[in-house]
């Protein structure tokens, strides 16, 4: 019998591996601890100082990304995230209000570029982005494949 996966089936199973990413040290919760391991981990793929600007910058963001995640998400108050809070916060959450998602998520993008961006010009090239996708944990397979598929205008690098 042929697999059949509905649109939302993989669009949970991409909610998924996200949080496998954001739950860094993989104890089943994306909780404080995890956002100060992924900015450690960026700035130190990235090899910037850690107490440069863009350092302090992205500490910063992830700390606050945090605080609003968790009002958004924390279902019941702990302090943390678990994989069904993430799932189901993400498609409600966001999925209806798209806005909500860009108010949260693109100040930490932006600081993410902000560290990512080596040369300064504005941008994050392949070799820059894919950097980041080793600090995030991605496969080179799919670090190159995300890559493509972000750079839509074909030029070879990418803007927030």
């Amino acid at each position: 019998m042929a697999d059949r996966r509905t649109k939302g089936d993989l669009l949970e199973r991409k909610i998924d591996v996200c949080f496998g990413h954001v739950d860094v040290d993989g104890d089943g919760f994306f909780d404080e601890a995890d956002v100060l391991a992924m900015a450690a981990r960026i700035i130190a793929h990235q090899n910037i100082p850690i107490d440069s600007a863009p350092a302090v910058g992205l500490f910063k963001s992830y700390q606050e990304f945090m605080h609003n995640i968790l009002e958004h998400l924390d279902v019941d108050g702990d302090g943390r995230i678990n994989p069904e809070e993430w799932r189901k916060g993400i498609i409600g959450v966001f999925g209806d209000h798209p806005e909500r998602f860009d108010a949260l998520f693109r100040p930490l993008a932006e600081a993410i570029w902000r560290v990512c961006d080596r040369d300064g010009d504005g941008t994050v090239s392949a070799e820059e982005f894919l950097c980041f996708q080793k600090a995030m944990g991605s496969s080179p397979e799919n670090r190159r494949l995300a890559f493509e598929k972000l750079d839509v205008n074909g030029d070879g690098s990418l803007s927030v």
